[in-house]
Formats: structure tokens, sequence, C-alpha cells
């Protein structure tokens, strides 16, 4: 079928308004007639009747409902997948946190007891110091090296321990 070419239709063609009018209304028929063909062949093609086309029609509104349901359905189950993933996540996060906590403060209360054997030692030594000072003294000797004060003893037993630590 080729293709139909439309004249066109204006003032200066000499048409007055009902000629035009009337020629609309009539191919605005034709092709409502042409419509009217095309929906009975489809319904005729596809074997749908009068009464059958509501059955069928709400066949196809179920069985879209139902696809439609599918979808949510997996949708949902897909959402409480990575919730109860990420929840999982999260736990095991709270759990590594608590251990590093745990390991903090273990590390903080040996520290704490190293600072504390340190200045226990500290002033072990200086004691010392001032008891064999006392002794020179008595016994007429004189000291040579200079007496240790107590922050730089307590420095330099700090430096020890951490390059035993090291």
């Amino acid at each position: 079928m080729g293709r139909k070419y439309v004249k066109k239709i204006t003032r200066s063609a000499n048409i007055d308004s009902y000629e035009s009018l009337a020629k609309f209304y009539e191919r605005q028929v034709e092709f409502l007639k042409h419509e009217r063909k095309r929906v009975i062949r489809f319904f005729n093609d596809n074997n749908i009747q009068g009464d059958n086309l509501s059955i069928k029609v709400a066949r196809l509104q179920i069985l879209i409902d139902e696809d439609n349901i599918k979808h949510l359905t997996k949708e949902k189950n897909d959402f409480k997948k990575q919730c109860n993933d990420l929840e999982a996540e999260n736990n095991q996060l709270k759990q590594k946190i608590e251990e590093m906590n745990v390991d903090a403060e273990r590390t903080e209360r040996l520290h704490k007891q190293d600072m504390e054997r340190a200045r226990v030692r500290n002033n072990n030594l200086y004691e010392q110091q001032l008891a064999y000072s006392w002794q020179l003294t008595n016994q007429g000797l004189v000291r040579t090296t200079p007496v240790l004060q107590r922050t730089e003893s307590l420095d330099l037993e700090l430096e020890h321990r951490r390059e035993d630590m090291e």
C-alpha cells in the first residue's frame, strides 16, 4: 500500500469553510472506521469475545498483581538480607571495639605498673646513693663522681626500660 498524500486545503484553493469542514468530518469518519476495523481484527485474532473479555481482563489483572507481589516480596527479602548483613557487620565491629578497649585498658594498667616500679626503683637507688655517700663521708673519702639527682636517675631508669622493651 502506497503512501496517501493529502492535498492541503487553504482559503486560496477557492474552497469555502463549509466544504472544508465537510471534508474534515468525512476524513474523521474514515479514520474511526479504520480504527474500528483494526480493533475488531485484534479481538478476532486473539479470540476475545464479549463474555470472555471481562474474565480475561480480570485474569490479566490478577497476573499483573501477582507479578507485582512477587517482585515486592523479592525486594523485601533482599532488603532483609542486606539488613541482616549490616547488623552482623555492626556486631563484629562492636566486638572488635570492645576488644580494643580491653587491650587499651590492659596496656594502660601495665604502663602505670611500670611507672610505679620505676619510681620505686628510683627511690631505692637514690636512698642507696645517699647511704653510700654517707659511708664515704664517714670514712673520710672524697667522692669524685657527681651525685645524681632524683629526676636524672628516673630519666635514666625509664630510658633503660624503653631500650629493654624495644
